[in-house]
């Protein structure tokens, strides 16, 4: 993992550390990097995404009891259960990419519904801070989604932005942890 990458997961730790978890998944795993880190903090994770390739690889990796993998397009995918706690690092804005505002925000709202009393959803995504070709990655944008989330009755309990030096470059996130009542 690149030193930008392991900067990523380990506020996403920072972030949820504070409590354990009974359920939880990570949407977007990849690989199953910082599925398995989060495991620490939770009973009982899932980690899904797209790539089939990449949700074989964890599959092989990350074997612990209480770790799960599955192949599927999240919006396709209904669990089986409720969650303590939904994960999403450098997704959500794919999401916008590919859908409407409107399409979004019945997204997320089912995420919600899979949410407990109490749970939480982790988003952290990368943004540009100045104009670039993909006006989907701007700091507003990222904003707007977090908004998406508070409408459908998820409470902000902390937001900040990040940033990352490397020897010639800076990448910058918002990390927004939201709470259901």
């Amino acid at each position: 993992k690149s030193k930008g990458e392991i900067f990523k997961l380990n506020a996403v730790i920072d972030a949820i550390k504070d409590r354990q978890y009974e359920n939880a998944i990570e949407i977007g795993c990849g690989e199953g990097f910082l599925t398995e880190k989060l495991s620490k903090y939770c009973k009982n994770i899932l980690g899904v995404d797209i790539a089939d390739s990449a949700i074989s690889r964890a599959k092989k990796l990350f074997t612990k009891n209480g770790i799960d993998f599955k192949c599927v397009n999240i919006i396709d995918f209904n669990p089986d259960k409720t969650f303590d706690l939904i994960v999403a690092v450098d997704i959500v804005y794919y999401m916008g990419q590919e859908h409407s505002w409107k399409h979004s925000k019945e997204e997320f709202s089912r995420w919600v519904n899979w949410l407990n009393p109490g749970g939480r959803v982790v988003i952290l995504n990368c943004y540009h801070e100045i104009s670039h070709p993909k006006d989907w990655m701007r700091k507003e944008v990222m904003e707007e989604f977090r908004k998406i989330f508070e409408s459908t009755g998820l409470k902000l309990k902390k937001e900040e932005v990040l940033e990352f030096f490397s020897e010639n470059s800076k990448s910058v996130f918002l990390l927004s942890i939201l709470e259901k009542s």
